[in-house]
């Protein structure tokens, strides 16, 4: 810790009071000696002290401490990726005032401990047959779902007023792929009325990559609920299915 006094060499100015500025003498004619001071201290203008001079504390350029209230430029909205100060300013406008956005064309993550992707929307569900699908009318189409990381639940209620032309199994459609990537689900329970067969239980399954699951049926008790499928003539022209899809994507 320095504590010998600092010689340091300054312009003479004198103060135009027309102007409100100083001017500068072309040479460095004055000089003086300040007593005391230690390193990393600069020389400042102090009026308390005989000859206007004395040892001020300034921040490193190297991770400065700043004290009290230090202010910085406002970066631009949606700024990333800079070295650039992030003020209370930007970060509130970021967050949307309690609001996260995320980027419309996801940025995926390696890192599994990483949130990249939030998205909520909505689709149209319908009902339609693996082996195709034609006429088919509704009373109802609604569709909603949530995205968070690579998990989405889905929403759907759809309700017949014509069956139309299906062949082969009966599938509920429409879900939202995100890219086209297959996906798996989880089984779960669906709401049904106006059916022409009776069911004890319907869990719907997604799988593979066309947007699209089997409804799995069950009359009675069974050992295998798996490959169970539902038929062309399990469905009225009023017919309705009303339940979540949850599934992971990729």
């Amino acid at each position: 810790m320095a504590t010998t006094p600092g010689t340091f060499k300054h312009r003479h100015q004198t103060l135009l009071p027309d102007a409100g500025a100083d001017v500068d003498a072309p040479e460095w004619n004055d000089s003086h000696v300040v007593a005391g001071g230690s390193d990393g201290q600069v020389a400042t203008k102090d009026s308390t002290q005989p000859d206007g001079w004395g040892w001020g504390t300034a921040a490193p350029l190297a991770s400065p401490a700043f004290t009290g209230t230090p202010t910085a430029p406002t970066a631009t909205p949606g700024t990333i990726s800079t070295t650039q100060i992030a003020t209370t300013a930007f970060v509130q406008a970021a967050l949307g005032s309690g609001q996260i956005p995320f980027p419309a064309t996801q940025n995926p993550s390696s890192n599994p401990n990483v949130l990249d992707d939030y998205e909520e929307g909505v689709f149209t569900p319908t009902i339609t047959s693996d082996g195709g699908a034609s006429g088919q009318t509704y009373s109802a189409q609604v569709g909603t779902y949530t995205k968070m990381g690579r998990s989405v639940v889905a929403r759907f209620q759809v309700v017949l007023s014509a069956k139309g032309t299906l062949n082969g199994f009966i599938q509920i459609a429409g879900f939202p792929m995100f890219g086209g990537t297959a996906f798996n689900s989880w089984p779960v329970d669906v709401l049904w009325y106006s059916l022409a067969t009776g069911y004890v239980k319907i869990v719907f399954e997604i799988s593979g990559s066309s947007g699209a699951g089997y409804l799995r049926p069950i009359a009675s008790a069974n050992t295998d609920l798996i490959n169970a499928t539902m038929t062309t003539a399990a469905l009225n022209n009023t017919s309705a299915f009303l339940g979540v899809a949850v599934y992971a994507v990729g």
